[in-house]
């Protein structure tokens, strides 16, 4: 699973966090640049003893950032509030399925034919979307 964006509080990166100690062989790669939330995301990790499976990562270059992309099986976007998601649009271009909260931005760009949309805040709805990823090819 990958996320790709600034580290930000209202990106809710501590959702897909959350999920982790459900999923055992599940990985989480955050691509991006600290904007203020990236210690208290370690420290939630840690409590939840799941750090050693959350990477951050640098955007690094273009080609850097789509190899990244292309090695993960599912994208998620898990903002509060978001007006479009140029970040979704790059990992469908690399044939991630992608999980998006209702935002303006995922609501305009997600649609059942290509991925999932989930309310912010609702962990019991992504583990469900994640777990029925996970059981399909």
């Amino acid at each position: 699973m990958s996320y790709l964006g600034r580290i930000q509080k209202y990106k809710g990166l501590d959702q897909p966090i959350g999920i982790l100690p459900e999923f055992k062989d599940l990985f989480f790669l955050i691509i991006g640049e600290d904007a203020g939330d990236q210690k208290r995301l370690e420290h939630f990790a840690d409590q939840l003893k799941v750090r050693d499976r959350v990477l951050f990562t640098s955007r690094g270059s273009e080609e850097e950032k789509f190899l990244l992309l292309e090695q993960s099986r599912i994208f998620i976007f898990p903002s509060e509030w978001e007006a479009f998601g140029i970040s979704l649009l790059e990992a469908m271009s690399k044939g991630c399925t992608v999980i998006a909260t209702k935002t303006e931005g995922g609501n305009y760009l997600i649609s059942k034919e290509n991925g999932f949309l989930y309310s912010f805040g609702n962990i019991e709805e992504l583990k469900q979307i994640v777990q029925e990823l996970l059981k399909k090819k």
